[in-house]
């Protein structure tokens, strides 16, 4: 596996812009000690109770809306619907999609992540090794 970062933290409330299109994501607190990469958009891989799923995780400030004083690693799990605030959540960040961007809006967000999720479904293979896919199949 192509791993460039690894982080693990409890999921705490974000501002809940990803649930308005559709998105929503898992947030983690990074304390700036731990922070080993760029900010930007990232095809990931999360493990939640010893499941593995493919995520699109976005590592900064959240520049369209940005509110946040200090950066935030949220990441959209592909494929989940739980209620996962409180819980520990491990998140292998596998390859570097994108820098992080302002938008002019939160559509044009929408769709840039739409094209995200295309990339990573499409070519996720390419970058996780074939022996963590035939242990920890991805959901």
């Amino acid at each position: 596996m192509e791993n460039i970062g690894i982080y693990s933290g409890i999921v705490v409330d974000g501002l809940q812009n990803g649930r308005l299109i559709n998105f929503p994501t898992a947030n983690i607190d990074v304390e700036s000690s731990e922070i080993k990469n760029d900010f930007g958009v990232y095809m990931a891989v999360v493990e939640y109770e010893k499941n593995m799923y493919l995520g699109i995780a976005n590592f900064g400030y959240h520049p369209t809306e940005s509110k946040l004083l200090a950066p935030i690693l949220e990441t959209y799990i592909l494929n989940f619907d739980e209620d996962i605030y409180g819980k520990i959540l491990n998140v292998f960040l596998i390859k570097f999609l994108r820098g992080e961007k302002k938008f002019a809006s939160l559509n044009e967000l929408k769709k840039q992540i739409e094209k995200d999720k295309i990339f990573v479904l499409e070519n996720y293979k390419k970058y996780i090794n074939d022996v963590i896919l035939k242990n920890m199949p991805l959901k």
